[in-house]
């Protein structure tokens, strides 16, 4: 089991390839220090398109057999400061698009392979399954709601000891239960990027904002509550739900315009991650 410590990355644009040194990991090479910037990319913005998409839940670009001491991992993205010049028509524009994301998105290390547990996880499960067979509209943007409303609410149990319904009413409109974000909050800012026991998680409001959030987890590790984003299109997911365990997942279902379970999307598309505070977390 390895422990690494971080110091310093780098990246530099070089004859058209992009080279990622991840100096700062203790026996990382060149190329575990590209794959770990995929990660970033890939966790943020989705596949690559240039990459056929594996259907495995353990051999994803961000899985690692290997632990990672959390305390030498920096709680700010130190990629967030990359930017790409407008007329560099080397780098793609996944990798580019990517760039964008960094300013935002929390630094992610290799997918968690633990499940999560406790009050938090059971009450966003049981929010969500109250959310089943009620209308998802407008559908473009009601899943995103609820998620951003099922977190909110399960994260403030940690600190109230009570699992609320929204507005103490499952009949209130999505969106009731959780303070309606500021006109320029686009960005996930805040408890956005950090798990805490004693923070209440406010994610925004945008189904693509809500994508850079969150730790990454391996699909075969997803437990109540963990967000889970598909359907890629133009490097930003169009689909979101709140898992209920780690096979199925709450979310619209476009056929009915209702929120409904379903199996979590197989072949590669799906991607998890976490944002409620848990053990270990």
């Amino acid at each position: 089991m390895k422990f690494m410590a971080w110091s310093a990355v780098g990246l530099a644009a070089v004859g058209g390839a992009l080279f990622v040194v991840v100096a700062a990991f203790t026996g990382i090479s060149t190329s575990a220090g590209e794959r770990f910037f995929n990660c970033q990319c890939d966790s943020a913005i989705g596949p690559d398109p240039s990459v056929t998409a594996t259907a495995s839940p353990t051999s994803g670009v961000c899985d690692s057999d290997e632990e990672w001491d959390s305390s030498g991992v920096p709680t700010t993205n130190p990629y967030a400061s990359l930017t790409v010049a407008s007329g560099d028509t080397e780098i793609t524009e996944w990798r580019r698009d990517c760039i964008s994301a960094m300013a935002s998105a929390p630094l992610q290390t290799p997918a968690t392979s633990k499940t999560n547990t406790g009050f938090a996880v059971e009450c966003a499960r049981e929010l969500a399954l109250m959310r089943v067979g009620s209308q998802a509209e407008p559908l473009d943007s009601a899943p995103a709601a609820m998620v951003r409303e099922v977190i909110y609410q399960a994260s403030a149990a940690l600190t109230s000891g009570r699992c609320d319904t929204p507005a103490g009413d499952t009949s209130e409109p999505v969106g009731a239960g959780v303070p309606a974000g500021q006109a320029e909050y686009t960005h996930p800012t805040g408890s956005c990027a950090q798990n805490s026991e004693s923070t209440v998680v406010e994610l925004p409001s945008r189904l693509a904002d809500q994508g850079l959030c969150g730790q990454r987890v391996q699909l075969d590790a997803v437990s109540p509550g963990d967000l889970i984003f598909w359907d890629y299109r133009q490097h930003a997911p169009t689909r979101v739900g709140v898992a209920v365990d780690q096979t199925r997942v709450v979310t619209a279902d476009p056929s009915t315009g209702q929120f409904a379970v379903i199996e979590i999307p197989a072949g590669g598309d799906a991607r998890a991650k976490r944002v409620l505070a848990g053990p270990g977390y």
